[in-house]
């Protein structure tokens, strides 16, 4: 049973919620090193929900700063008004070791109070964080923490990893054109020294031809379309899609010349031009429309299968009551009628479920 009890322990806490991993943290070794490496693979984004602010700080304040020379232990104290004897605590695990999402917005805030003190000192900060983890698997950047000091060292300690996401979260507030050109250097250089699997991407970019990421997702930046070659998988959100009832002409261009094997498309009404233009891209083998329906949580739904006339058969007869509709799915056949199967889902409605019933299409209901 030993043998096996941290590959069961792994399991049964990355199926647990963040109350319940701090419970067990005092049921044994095993299980608190568990716990810990869950609570710390993403401690930035998790850090706000403990407690007070500065009791947040002096709970963790010997872990991050510990290691750190004397004058930097000196800013420490000074910037958290603590004692230096807070920062001789000694931890009972490598808590940084564990990270694996670095976010640094997340680095920015929990840092903050250094940036008085030395802005120098939290890009050596976040440095030190990426030299001290072997299992970061996901990068979340944006402009809070890029400038040209930090670019160079980023891209030493990130070379050769595996990243399962990379993503350059959407700007806020006036940035300088440095910082602008130091990002565009940073986004560069990570795609070029890491394995990224999958890339989002919620800002235009001054970068060229990117090639080798099979995943992309794309939020309102249209024109970063053509940077990606040889996509697999493409997330489209927000391109194009002004207001009701608005089908921009530049939009169905851009799907009949879309060249990926999967898309999903995110859209915030349902227009029903957008499936019959996929439906007419021979390179798309499969889609899958998603209609932004802000009533739709903790409903029931509908889900049934129909080819593409019947759809327009269903779509005539429910009249307004499309806007339940919530996704369409198709996924490619050899023959010509699996061409045009389509998996509908819509938010449960009587009505729709009567124009089913009448027109003899087998559907099923869940939550």
């Amino acid at each position: 049973m030993a043998v096996f009890l941290p590959e069961l322990t792994e399991i049964i806490v990355s199926y647990l919620d963040l109350q319940s991993v701090c419970m067990l943290l005092t049921v044994s070794r095993a299980v608190a090193h568990e716990c810990a490496r869950k609570l710390w693979s993403d401690f930035f984004g998790v850090f706000s929900e403990f407690g007070s602010l500065r009791a947040r700080y002096l709970s963790v304040v010997h872990i991050l700063f510990g290691s750190l020379d004397d004058d930097c232990k000196e800013i420490v104290c000074d910037a958290f008004k603590i004692d230096s004897k807070m920062l001789e605590k000694k931890p009972y695990f490598d808590y940084l070791s564990f990270l694996r999402v670095l976010d640094f917005s997340s680095c920015f805030k929990m840092f903050e109070p250094l940036s008085v003190k030395s802005r120098v000192f939290i890009d050596e900060m976040v440095i030190n964080m990426l030299s001290r983890t072997d299992s970061l698997n996901t990068l979340i950047i944006d402009m809070t923490l890029i400038n040209s000091r930090v670019v160079c060292p980023l891209l030493r300690k990130l070379k050769g990893r595996k990243l399962d996401l990379f993503h350059v979260r959407e700007f806020t507030g006036l940035e300088s054109v440095v910082s602008f050109k130091s990002l565009a250097e940073l986004v560069n250089g990570v795609i070029s020294v890491c394995d990224i699997k999958e890339m989002k991407v919620e800002e235009e970019l001054g970068i060229g031809t990117i090639s080798g990421i099979p995943r992309v997702a794309l939020v309102g930046c249209r024109n970063m379309i053509d940077r990606f070659e040889n996509v697999q998988e493409l997330t489209l959100r927000n391109i194009g899609v002004g207001s009701k009832n608005t089908f921009n002409a530049n939009d169905e261009e851009m799907l009949r010349e879309l060249n990926v094997p999967v898309l999903e498309l995110h859209i915030n009404f349902p227009v029903k031009k957008y499936y019959k233009v996929l439906l007419s891209n021979p390179r798309i083998k499969r889609f899958r429309i998603i209609f932004s329906l802000l009533d739709s949580v903790g409903r029931s739904f509908l889900k049934f299968a129909v080819n593409g006339t019947t759809f327009e058969d269903l779509l005539t007869m429910i009249r307004d009551k499309h806007k339940r509709i919530y996704s369409i799915q198709m996924r490619r056949g050899l023959g010509s009628d699996d061409e045009q199967l389509l998996q509908v889902t819509s938010i449960f409605d009587t009505d729709i479920k009567h124009v089913l019933e009448k027109m003899e299409i087998d559907y099923h209901v869940y939550t």
